[in-house]
């Protein structure tokens, strides 16, 4: 019989919700302690506890592994805290049957602590609402975990629900959509052409928006990207590029961006990300070693967007500090497009052209995680049109 651990990494958002669904209906104490995902069989498209756990309670109490709440790993464990540690082992498996690896890198709540940020998934992976529901499920606090009965009201409210079909057009390799040949510009030329251009610019905008060489070689990568045949090129360079992560936490603009009807060329630098970002045993947005752009440990960050032409997309963006400069590479050299930022309702930023089609965009001013800010980009292109973000977040 097939187990949750056979199908793991490729689950759609509704076989979890129907796994949550399944283990949350008429969950007793008990039940599901120091459970994995070997212990869950399916049938029929239903989630059960295999019958091979007759002695699991015996066989495996007082050992807490990579599905257990930080709680299990404690001496003294409160008296009722059952109900809220099997919320915990939930999230960490929903997790697992998203993003095929474990939280926590496989040591469950061992090493959480109040202080430890609790991973993300972005939304290439799940819908924002999934996405937060396992986001508090695997809460350091207890209190703060929402209970088993809100569990199970949210995967039948969510599996009642028409699905939606996916707005992401990376694919599994990579490849366009559509293939259009653009002039090429060698890196070198791309980087000297940059670099001359923004020595033009004031000295006041350049204090603020020049690229420095990290920013440089991600925007020579995008560019190289308008021709599928430097993929390969590319693929090899960022993979020994240890500085940049995937911004994959900002959510999707339902309205602006295309959906998988709509004719547009693509980088693939999304899928491009997440195939070096699994090989370096880690993730996008899923606390490994590549995680999304609010991840302290990173500067760089990118995504690749598209947009419907004469539409806008926005953006809230939010967990950044100190100066930020965005460079957005349109698919086309030539491509109209415009961006600004927005805080408040005020303008935020100020947008230099640069070369290539590359536009920069400098934040008004330094800005703490909690600041929110809105990025906007307008296709004033007359077609469907991909769009690579990448932003420095400067951290100081």
């Amino acid at each position: 019989m097939m187990t949750l651990q056979q199908i793991a990494g490729y689950t759609t958002p509704r076989t979890v919700w129907t796994l949550i669904a399944n283990l949350t209906e008429g969950w007793k104490p008990g039940s599901l302690a120091n459970i994995t995902p070997t212990d869950i069989a399916i049938s029929d498209d239903h989630f059960t506890v295999s019958a091979v756990r007759a002695d699991l309670q015996s066989t495996r109490k007082g050992k807490p592994g990579a599905f257990s709440a930080p709680e299990a790993f404690a001496k003294d464990t409160p008296s009722g805290a059952a109900g809220k540690a099997v919320v915990w082992t939930l999230g960490a498996l929903a997790f697992y049957a998203i993003m095929g690896m474990h939280v926590f890198e496989g040591k469950g709540g061992l090493t959480q602590t109040a202080a430890t940020v609790v991973p993300r998934i972005g939304s290439q992976h799940c819908p924002q609402e999934l996405s937060q529901l396992v986001h508090k499920c695997l809460s350091f606090d207890p209190a703060s975990r929402p209970g088993m009965d809100s569990l199970n009201k949210a995967a039948r409210a969510a599996l009642a629900e028409k699905p939606l079909p996916p707005k992401r057009l990376a694919t599994a390799t990579g490849s366009s959509y559509k293939t259009e040949l653009v002039k090429f510009w060698p890196e070198e030329m791309v980087t000297a052409i940059i670099l001359f251009f923004m020595m033009l610019l004031p000295s006041t905008v350049r204090a603020q928006a020049t690229p420095d060489d990290e920013m440089t070689a991600l925007v020579a990568h995008a560019i190289d990207l308008r021709q599928p045949q430097n993929e390969a090129k590319v693929r090899r360079a960022l993979s020994l590029d240890y500085q940049w992560t995937m911004m994959d936490e900002i959510d999707i603009d339902r309205e602006g961006e295309c959906t998988t009807q709509d004719e547009v060329a693509s980088f693939g630098m999304n899928a491009l990300g997440f195939r070096i970002s699994k090989y370096h045993g880690g993730v996008v947005n899923a606390g490994g070693r590549f995680n999304n752009g609010q991840d302290a440990r990173y500067n760089y960050s990118f995504i690749e967007i598209t947009v419907k032409q004469g539409h806008s997309v926005s953006y809230d963006i939010f967990g950044r500090e100190g100066h930020q400069l965005f460079a957005v590479v349109p698919y086309e050299a030539g491509a109209s497009f415009q961006i600004s930022a927005t805080k408040g309702g005020s303008q935020f930023g100020t947008a230099q052209s640069a070369a290539d089609g590359v536009q920069y965009l400098s934040l008004s001013q330094p800005v703490v995680r909690d600041d929110h800010f809105t990025l906007t980009i307008r296709n004033n292109s007359g077609k469907n049109q991909s769009f690579v973000i990448i932003n420095h977040n400067t951290r100081k």
